[in-house]
C-alpha cells in the first residue's frame, strides 16, 4: 500500500514538471540576435574638431567643425568655426545640408554680434533676430542676411528707431513717414557739447542729442553692407573731440562723404574706447536716427578774432575802426523780439556793442546761438553763430523773414516784449 501510494506521488510530480514553464535550457545562450555576418547598426557619422575648408554662398572659409557628416561634409547638426575676412571669429551652430547652413541655426560674432534664425544656402532668410550682446537689434524677416520685408529696429537702450518694411537692409519708408517717424524724437533732443558727452558718461546712456559737426572718417560697419556705416565727426576742435556715430539707411539715401559738415540726431550709447594702430581713442559713441548736411560756415569780413581792431570799448562813433558798429540800426534791434509763426518761438538779444544771443525752438529742438552782427538799417546779417551761418535777418514792420544761404525764406510775425 505504502508502495503504491508512494508511485502515486512520483507519477504526479512527473506530470506536475511536464505542464511546468519551460526551464532556459530552452533558449541557448548561444544563439544570436541577428544572423551571422549582419554588421550591428550605427547611428550618423560624427567629427570633433576637424579641420575643413568649406565653400559657401558669401565664400570660400577654413575652420575647425564638430557635428554630423555625411561624405565627408558637415551634415545634419552642428558648429563651425571660422573668420570673416576682416579677421573677426563667428561660429555657427545649427542645421546643415551638404556642408551649408540650412534649417534652424545661430551665428555668434567675437564682438558680441549675434544672428538667429532661419537659414537657406548660408544665409539668414526667413524669421529672425539679431543681437548684439544681449541686447535685441532687429526682430522680422531676412533674405540673404539682410532686413528684408517687415521688421523692427532697436537702438542699444530698446527704443523702436523703426517699424516697418525694409528693403535688401534698408529702411523702406516714404517721405512723409520718415519725417512723421523723425519729427517727435528731433524735439526731445538737446544740444550738447563733446565735453559735456564724456563728462556725463554713464549717466547719458539713451539721451537724446543732437550734434553738428564734420565728419573726419568714413568706415564700413561690415563686410557686404551697403546701408550700414560707421563714421567720426567733429563735436568741437577737430579730431581731439570727436565723437563715434553709427547709422542705418533709408532706401535712396546716400552716405555721408568725409569733410562734410552734418547736423546728427542720436541717442547716447555709451563711452567707446578702441584703437587705430598705436593711436588709443576714448570717445562718445552714437547711434544716430539721422544724418542731415549742414550748410558751411560763411567767412566773415571782421572775424572776432582781431580784437585790437574792435576793441569792445570803442564808442560806436568811430566807424572807420569797428566797422560792425556804423550801422544805423533802430534801437528795437536791441531788446529781446519774440518770433512766433505757428508752432516756432525765437528770442534774439541785439547789443550795441556789436554782439547778441539767441535761442531759437523748432522741429530741431532748442538751439542756443552767439556771435557778432552786422546791419544796416533794418537788415540784419549774424557774421557767426553755431546754426546761422551767412543768415540774413530783414525787419519788415512787424515781421521778420530769413533768408539762408542756399536762397529759401521763413516769415515770422514779430513782438516786442
Amino acid at each position: 500500500m505504502k508502495k503504491l501510494r508512494y508511485l502515486s506521488i512520483v507519477l504526479l510530480m512527473l506530470m506536475l514538471s511536464a505542464c511546468g514553464p519551460a526551464g532556459p535550457a530552452a533558449t541557448p545562450a548561444a544563439t544570436p540576435a541577428t544572423p551571422a555576418g549582419t554588421p550591428s547598426p550605427t547611428g550618423p557619422e560624427r567629427a570633433d574638431n576637424e579641420q575643413m575648408t568649406l565653400t559657401f554662398a558669401f565664400g570660400e572659409r577654413s575652420g575647425t567643425y564638430s557635428g554630423e557628416v555625411a561624405n565627408g561634409l558637415p551634415h545634419g547638426t552642428g558648429a563651425f568655426t571660422s573668420q570673416n575676412e576682416g579677421g573677426l571669429d563667428w561660429t555657427y551652430e545649427g542645421g546643415w545640408a551638404n556642408g551649408h547652413f540650412e534649417g534652424a541655426g545661430k551665428t555668434v560674432w567675437s564682438d558680441g554680434y549675434v544672428m538667429e534664425g532661419t537659414y537657406k544656402n548660408d544665409r539668414l532668410d526667413g524669421e529672425g533676430r539679431s543681437y548684439q550682446g544681449n541686447r535685441l537689434v532687429h526682430e522680422g524677416n531676412y533674405a540673404g542676411d539682410e532686413y528684408d520685408g517687415k521688421g523692427t529696429f532697436y537702438n542699444l537702450h530698446g527704443d523702436v528707431i523703426y517699424s516697418g518694411a525694409f528693403s535688401n537692409g534698408f529702411l523702406d519708408e516714404s517721405a512723409a513717414d520718415r519725417k512723421a517717424r523723425l519729427e517727435p524724437f528731433k524735439k526731445q533732443c538737446v544740444a550738447m557739447s563733446h565735453e559735456d558727452m564724456m563728462d556725463g558718461g554713464e549717466k547719458l546712456e539713451g539721451a537724446k542729442i543732437r550734434l553738428t559737426g564734420t565728419v573726419l572718417e568714413v568706415y564700413d560697419e561690415s563686410e557686404g553692407d551697403e546701408e550700414w556705416y560707421e563714421f567720426r565727426m567733429s563735436a568741437g576742435k577737430g579730431a581731439k573731440e570727436a565723437v563715434s556715430v553709427d547709422y542705418i539707411l533709408s532706401k535712396g539715401e546716400e552716405r555721408i562723404e568725409e569733410d562734410t559738415r552734418v547736423t546728427v540726431w542720436a541717442t547716447f550709447a555709451y563711452i567707446d574706447t578702441f584703437s587705430e594702430g598705436e593711436m588709443k581713442y576714448t570717445e562718445p559713441y552714437l547711434e544716430a536716427w539721422s544724418v542731415e548736411v549742414a550748410p558751411k560756415p560763411t567767412p566773415t569780413k571782421t572775424p572776432a578774432k582781431t580784437p585790437a581792431k574792435t576793441p569792445a570799448k570803442t564808442p560806436a562813433k568811430t566807424p572807420a575802426k569797428t566797422p560792425v558798429k556804423t550801422a544805423s540800426v533802430n534801437s528795437k534791434l536791441y531788446n529781446s523780439w519774440i518770433c512766433r509763426q505757428g508752432q516756432y518761438t525765437a528770442v534774439f538779444t541785439f547789443k550795441k556793442n556789436g554782439t547778441y544771443t539767441g535761442f531759437f525752438c523748432d522741429d530741431m529742438g532748442d538751439v542756443t546761438e552767439s556771435g557778432r552782427y552786422t546791419a544796416d538799417g533794418r537788415n540784419l546779417r549774424f557774421d557767426a553763430g553755431d546754426y546761422s551761418y551767412g543768415v540774413t535777418y530783414k525787419f519788415s514792420g512787424s515781421k521778420l523773414v530769413l533768408t539762408y544761404p542756399d536762397g529759401s525764406v521763413s516769415t515770422f510775425s514779430v513782438y516786442e516784449p
